[in-house]
């Protein structure tokens, strides 16, 4: 149910500097998700040397921490990431990023920036919302086991809440 995925992921590689990936998640949706949210990342890389790497399509957004395996239940430390902050953010973005990684000492650096869409709602919404004009950033530093990391969005969300109005409605009548 919630908690079962079934996912798939395809990497072609068209040289040392460019790459396609596309990862489908089979998985419980909201009720307004369309056929297209299951492939969760179907994206063209370009890397002009080691330490850059620009991406465009629908990547991962990559301002949490489990930005890269949400969907892969042993790098969980619970039974699923907390619902309190995860369960209405997006999990992609449709857009594109860039990323320079590298190492100072024992160091590995990597900063990220990011712009795009996505769209977000719950498990009993009919209608997805549409988060827009997504403007991002991350900045990570990892040394001997420890990872350190922050990140910071900028968005604006359109609100589906045609599912609240009958109560809203009511409660105008009150006044």
């Amino acid at each position: 149910d919630v908690d079962s995925r079934l996912g798939v992921q395809l990497n072609y590689s068209l040289g040392s500097q460019f790459e396609l990936v596309a990862q489908a998640i089979a998985k419980k949706r909201a009720q307004y998700a369309v056929g297209t949210d299951a492939l969760e990342w179907a994206y063209a890389s370009y890397r002009p040397n080691a330490d850059w790497t620009l991406r465009a399509g629908r990547v991962n957004l990559d301002v949490f921490l489990m930005a890269d395996y949400r969907n892969v239940g042993y790098g969980f430390m619970t039974a699923r990431p907390p619902v309190e902050f995860y369960a209405m953010l997006p999990t992609t973005l449709d857009g594109a990023d860039v990323a320079r990684s590298w190492l100072q000492g024992d160091a590995q650096w990597r900063v990220k920036l990011m712009v795009g869409t996505a769209r977000i709602g719950d498990f009993e919404s009919t209608k997805a919302s549409r988060v827009r004009s997504v403007i991002g950033g991350m900045v990570s530093r990892e040394e001997g086991g420890l990872l350190l990391r922050a990140s910071y969005a900028h968005t604006r969300i359109a609100l589906d809440h045609s599912a609240t109005q009958p109560a809203l409605d009511g409660l105008a009548q009150l006044g």
